[in-house]
């Protein structure tokens, strides 16, 4: 835009800048005689406009400052709590379907196991229940009976 072609103009060769576009701007736009259309008049004292408005000082109050500053800490920490949690919505991992799909398989295995257990003609040999005990880290079921009964 102009204002930010001005504002870098101003930045690049000085304060008194403006003034100088100004007179310039004032004299293009005095001539009568000169070649210059009606759209580059209008034109010209648009910019002209501009200048003056850069030229002009302005003023600003603590109070004003204040409120600016506070409204800039506002819309940065905005940003940044957007800038965490969109991501983090966005991404997150739902782990509640996983773990309700787990607890129903074990669920089911152990339902398993316990219809196995029940079923007749299913009664484990001492052997295997011997080696279930050595697995588990516990006596054989006879080894616990002699030591239950004496």
């Amino acid at each position: 835009s102009i204002y930010f072609k001005c504002s870098t103009k101003v930045l690049e060769h000085g304060v008194d800048y403006p003034q100088t576009q100004i007179d310039r701007l004032e004299r293009l736009l005095a001539e009568e005689d000169s070649s210059i259309s009606p759209l580059q008049r209008e034109k010209l004292s648009q910019r002209l406009y501009i200048w003056k408005r850069f030229q002009e000082p302005i003023t600003v109050s603590s109070d004003a400052l204040w409120n600016f500053m506070g409204r800039l800490a506002l819309n940065l920490l905005s940003v940044l709590g957007m800038a965490i949690l969109v991501p983090l919505i966005l991404f997150a991992r739902d782990n509640y379907d996983d773990e309700e799909a787990e607890t129903e398989t074990a669920k089911e295995e152990i339902e398993g196991e316990v219809q196995l257990q029940e079923q007749p003609g299913t009664e484990s040999t001492e052997e295997e229940n011997r080696e279930e005990g050595e697995e588990l880290g516990s006596p054989s079921p006879n080894v616990a009976k002699k030591l239950f009964l004496s």
